[in-house]
Order: structure tokens, then C-alpha cells, then sequence
């Protein structure tokens, strides 16, 4: 018998949920997100940088430079959302400070 991932992590109803640490962190954090898009949309993002290869790994891609980018996102989501800084060659960049503090408002 296996038990859903939210339920095994206890985060189920968790708003907001951190990984740390080194290795493995991104594919946690999709595999939790996919399993939680079913009943609400999910946002995703890395306060470092992520590979831009990992932008696939979410349903939609937001690039958020500004706060002012977030401001019609409540109406387009669907499913998980990537939300990163611009694309840097083979990386995304995080978000910076104001963005950040932002999207925890919504």
C-alpha cells in the first residue's frame, strides 16, 4: 500500500512548503506539486537557480522580473506554475527580493 505524498510529508494543507538541503530537492518539489494540481493550482519557484532543462517539468512558465509581473497571474493558473527570473543561458535566475515577498501575498 502506498500513501500519497502530501499525506506521507503531512503537508496536505500546508499554503507554503520549503525544501533544503543538497540533492534531490527539485524532483521532490514537482513530484509534491503534480501530486497537489489536482484539486488547486500550485506555484513553484527556487530562491536559487534552477536548470532550464527543470522548466518542463511544470505545466506553465512565468518569467517575473518585477512584482508588476505578477499582477494578472491569479487569473491564468492552472495546474503547476514555474515562476523564475529570466533565463540565463542554462539556468534560470531566482527571484529577486520584492518579487518574492510578492508572490507570498497571494
Amino acid at each position: 500500500m502506498s500513501i500519497p505524498l502530501p499525506q506521507a510529508l503531512r503537508v496536505s494543507t500546508a499554503p507554503r512548503i520549503a525544501f533544503t538541503g543538497s540533492g534531490g530537492k527539485t524532483t521532490a518539489l514537482f513530484q509534491l506539486a503534480k501530486s497537489m494540481s489536482n484539486n488547486s493550482p500550485v506555484l513553484v519557484t527556487a530562491s536559487a537557480h534552477l536548470g532550464a532543462w527543470q522548466v518542463s517539468l511544470a505545466d506553465g512558465h512565468l518569467i517575473a522580473e518585477t512584482p508588476t509581473t505578477l499582477e494578472n497571474l491569479k487569473h491564468q493558473l492552472q495546474g503547476v506554475t514555474l515562476i523564475t527570473g529570466a533565463l540565463d543561458g542554462d539556468r534560470t535566475k531566482p527571484l529577486d527580493k520584492d518579487t518574492l515577498t510578492a508572490l507570498n501575498q497571494f
